[in-house]
């Protein structure tokens, strides 16, 4: 036990993003959120352990991390 609390599907998602992701994995996973999710969830551990004191507002980045991702899907076609 290591007091990490967390889903399994959580940890599983966020150790399958050490693979690249094609593009448009990417996109599909920020437009359902599960990379926001993952790193809400990775950044919740970083707090618990002490090594920051906040969970940054990583929400009110996905639109622009999504319009960086089209852009360069864009540049692409």
């Amino acid at each position: 036990d290591t007091g990490i609390e967390g889903e399994k599907e959580t940890a599983a998602y966020a150790f399958s993003l050490r693979d690249f992701q094609t593009l448009d994995e990417a996109i599909a996973d920020m437009q359902s959120g599960a990379t926001i999710d993952t790193l809400i969830a990775g950044a919740k551990v970083l707090v618990a352990a002490g090594a920051y004191d906040d969970v940054p507002d990583l929400e009110s980045m996905q639109p622009v991390a999504l319009e960086v991702l089209m852009a360069a899907k864009s540049l692409r076609n």
